[in-house]
């Protein structure tokens, strides 16, 4: 992807480019650990793997969307803070950027802790699979959105290709739980 992006912008938008990529892997390191968290946590419940009661999946799907949306909202809280420490100023633009990339983890942070979740219920085959939809969905469509409309429009296609992902996880999980 950078070969493509060298051959086709300028030095400014690849640099912005890898510096939402990073962004994006900083806040992955948190949802990685959430869901290692939730892991250990569910694997201390008796008879595994779990057939997990719809009041008990009901509050762990609770638990994950207000951890997500809890480090969302600090993401954009610290987002002027992290701007002026990468690009060593504050403008709109970088700021749109860290806020997409702190968006798409978010996303992606739901996926991972449903996976965790359904791996720890006994299946663990199928939902690292619904994951690839990053990039069976995003890549192409970033590709296409970033000639039209820059790095916004890889943002939007990496949240579109993780809101699949997260969408085709939940219907799954609702036919495999309950």
């Amino acid at each position: 992807m950078s070969f493509y992006l060298n051959a086709r912008f300028d030095e400014k938008l690849v640099g912005e480019f890898g510096i939402f990529l990073n962004m994006i892997n900083l806040s992955f390191v948190v949802y990685v650990g959430f869901a290692s968290a939730l892991v250990i946590y569910l694997s201390k419940l008796p008879n595994q793997p779990i057939k997990l009661h719809r009041t008990t999946n009901r509050q762990i799907d609770w638990l994950i969307i207000r951890f997500v949306a809890g480090s969302l909202l600090a993401g954009a809280v610290l987002s002027p803070l992290l701007c002026w420490l990468y690009f060593g100023q504050f403008d709109t633009k970088q700021l749109l950027i860290v806020l997409a990339a702190l968006l798409v983890a978010a996303i992606d942070g739901l996926a991972i802790a449903t996976i965790a979740k359904l791996r720890v219920a006994g299946d663990t085959k199928k939902p690292p699979l619904f994951r690839l939809l990053l990039v069976a969905v995003g890549l192409p469509l970033g590709g296409w959105l970033l000639s039209m409309a820059g790095l916004f429009g890889v943002g939007i296609a990496f949240i579109i290709a993780n809101a699949c992902s997260v969408i085709a996880l939940k219907v799954y999980q609702k036919r495999l739980l309950l």
